[in-house]
């Protein structure tokens, strides 16, 4: 299978262990990181590094913008056995873009990004929900297939003040449905989001599997969500709940 390893929490120890083995078992076995020479958690493992910036990092750089070709392109020049790349996915424009460099790069790779309970929580404020510069919101799915979907500013929507509405939205009625499509209202009026765990609501939790040989992924719905509030809302809510 594609994914070997995968969790919603944190494997990161797990990814140091393979790498490890595969290293001694192969003094040839080469590792790039990308996006993370900021972050270089995994340096000692790691031969180059694809970022806009060197970072903390003292090894070969690839300095480039990794929603472009041309910083691929130099690096390309080597073929790699494994690809690190953490927490970038959600900050970047091109995520699929990316995803298909990884693949044609590297045998196998490591990735991770927030986990969706976290992007769908005060994690950061009580104003928004997740991270407020991310822009992905990132399950993987039971077939192994990376889901991604457009964090909109509607996700904001479930923050915790507006328990008012979503208890509203629980409520089976015409009437308060009619009212709440009034225009001057707005209001998605769907409940809150249930399947939230709030044990895997930490900086240090987060979605990252081990990949090998290549793996899926797609847009939902085809990158376009609803045609309206209420359903994108209820995107949110619904969907999403299937998967890590």
């Amino acid at each position: 299978m594609p994914i070997v390893h995968k969790s919603d929490e944190n494997i990161r120890e797990q990814v140091i262990s393979y790498l490890e083995k595969k290293k001694d078992g192969n003094p040839d076995y080469k590792v790039i990181d990308v996006g993370g020479a900021r972050n270089p958690w995994c340096d000692k493992y790691v031969d180059a590094y694809i970022d806009l910036n060197r970072g903390g990092t003292s090894k070969k750089m690839f300095i480039g913008d990794i929603n472009e070709d041309k910083v691929w392109e130099e690096a390309g020049h080597f073929q790699y056995d494994f690809s690190i790349c953490t927490h970038t996915l959600e900050d970047i424009r091109s995520p699929d873009f990316v995803i298909r460099k990884l693949n044609s790069i590297s045998k196998a790779g490591f990735i991770s990004m927030p986990n969706k309970h976290t992007e769908l929580s005060c994690i950061e404020s009580v104003y928004w929900v997740g991270y407020y510069h991310h822009r992905w919101i990132f399950t993987l799915l039971e077939n192994d297939k990376l889901l991604i979907v457009a964090k909109l500013p509607l996700t904001n929507y479930f923050i915790k003040s507006n328990r008012l509405i979503h208890k509203i939205g629980r409520i089976n009625s015409d009437l308060i449905a009619a009212i709440l499509k009034r225009k001057f209202l707005r209001c998605p009026a769907v409940p809150s989001i249930e399947w939230i765990q709030k044990k895997k609501l930490s900086v240090n939790f987060e979605l990252g599997f081990i990949w090998e040989g290549n793996f899926d992924y797609e847009f939902a719905k085809d990158d376009y969500l609803a045609t309206n509030m209420f359903e994108a809302a209820q995107f949110y809510r619904s969907q999403l709940k299937e998967g890590l």
